[in-house]
């Protein structure tokens, strides 16, 4: 029947309850009885232990050893990727910074003077200040990509925000 946790509704099912958890218990006396014996037999056949099961044992063991060497070393081949791949990127950045001749930190106006044209965070920054501006910049930001900006001639658009 289980344990319920409403009161019984007539001594027939406290009765039921009673003998069904009876029953469970002196089964898992049973069961935890035969597994006790089990594991004192296993125990006893341990400590002689064959030949073979020595042997076994210590191949086993090696094998686990192998296997953790193995794991250790791939994990820090990971590492050394992950830490080339860093130094690879800091590396560029430097080239970068040298390069644009700007300072480390972002700024639009430095990367504007220094040529960059990077459209899209410059002109966020840089507020255009009337809609005539904003007209100029969106055509100018629209024609970067690929179409004509101020001629034929030049795929990127000579204005870069109005605050230079």
């Amino acid at each position: 029947m289980g344990g319920k946790a409403r009161p019984p509704t007539h001594n027939y099912a406290l009765v039921e309850r009673a003998a069904c958890s009876a029953r469970i218990s002196s089964d898992r006396a049973g069961r935890e009885a035969r597994r006790r014996l089990k594991t004192k037999k296993e125990a006893g056949s341990r400590e002689k232990g064959t030949v073979r099961d020595k042997e076994r044992r210590r191949l086993n063991e090696r094998k686990r050893q192998d296997r953790d060497r193995r794991k250790e070393k791939k994990g820090e081949r990971k590492r050394e990727k992950e830490r080339e791949k860093k130094r690879k990127r800091e590396r560029k950045k430097e080239r970068e910074r040298e390069s644009r001749g700007a300072p480390s930190s972002y700024s639009p106006v430095n990367s504007a003077r220094a040529g960059v044209q990077n459209h899209g965070r410059l002109f966020r920054e840089l507020q255009p200040p009337c809609k005539w501006w904003r007209w100029r910049w969106r055509r100018s930001w629209r024609a970067g990509y690929g179409k004509q900006a101020d001629g034929p001639g030049e795929r990127y658009p000579r204005f870069v925000g109005y605050a230079l």
